[in-house]
């Protein structure tokens, strides 16, 4: 809605000392600056990469990887606290994944980003979050059990 559509009260003084500052082009531009600066610091303290070229989990995935043979089967996961679907499409020994949809996906996958997270970290498989409710999953039984199998994180608990 902007600051037009909500209620903020300024004296005549402080709407006049704002409008300076929007127009101010190079105090926009700098503030903008300062901003991507501190998303970038953030985002190193949060563990990510500043510049990270593959788009989170997808390398995890693809370090799990065990390829089957004669197996085709394709997982939408999405993670309804990012409202982001990563894809995972297995053909054989080959594994496509992406960020994106798929309509006709073997699994449709609902869950959060900390299970997902949880999940690649070895710390929860597949099915004990499918069987806990805290993911929950519409396909093939079948397909549905062979996550763990496909997809094979490193893990300490089990």
């Amino acid at each position: 809605q902007g600051i037009s559509g909500s209620s903020l009260n300024l004296t005549p003084q402080e709407s006049e000392q704002l409008s300076v500052y929007v127009s101010d082009d190079a105090y926009v531009k700098k503030q903008k600056e300062d901003i991507e600066e501190l998303t970038e610091m953030f985002k190193g303290l949060m563990g990510e990469s500043e510049k990270s070229t593959t788009p989170e989990f997808i390398q995890e995935f693809q370090d799990a990887f065990s390829p089957k043979t004669d197996v085709r089967v394709s997982f939408s996961i999405l993670m309804t606290d990012t409202n982001k679907t990563l894809v995972l499409e297995v053909s054989n020994e080959k594994l496509n994944c992406y960020y994106g949809n798929k309509e006709d996906a073997s699994v449709e996958v609902r869950t959060t980003k900390d299970v997902v997270s949880k999940i690649v970290g070895g710390r929860m498989t597949f099915q004990r979050a499918f069987m806990s409710g805290i993911l929950t999953a519409k396909g093939d039984f079948m397909t549905i059990r062979s996550f763990d199998e496909i997809f094979q994180f490193e893990n300490s608990l089990f």
